[in-house]
């Protein structure tokens, strides 16, 4: 008889929470030995530091003055294209990262 497993019993959820932070940590080890991925991280840092009025758009999506330069505008508009590609990197990172490990529990299972 198989025996059924809770998945929001609290014990169950920290091996789900420990699982995750795991995959996060080899998502990140990963991604630092990708240079597009870190030049782009450091563009979009350097775009906070420089543009100082952007970080509330930023992080707060809301719009505090009613003028932006034209300069302005080109920065978010490029600080919001390098986030889509650091996301798009980190995506796929966590997909070879996850479809890697689905594959070693289906070997441990003997369901491979």
């Amino acid at each position: 008889m198989i025996k059924y497993i809770d998945p929001f019993l609290e014990e169950n959820t920290s091996s789900f929470c420990d699982f995750f932070e795991r995959l996060d940590k080899k998502m990140l080890v990963s991604l630092t030995n990708c240079k597009e991925y870190i030049r782009l991280t450091k563009e979009c840092e350097k775009i906070k530091l420089q543009y100082p009025n952007l970080v509330e758009i930023i992080e707060s999506a809301e719009a505090t003055n009613d003028i932006y330069t034209k300069e302005e505008i080109q920065a978010l508009a490029t600080y919001i294209y390098n986030q889509h590609k650091i996301s798009n990197y980190e995506i796929y990172e966590m997909y070879k990262i996850g479809s890697a490990e689905c594959l070693q529990w289906l070997m441990i299972t003997n369901l491979l």
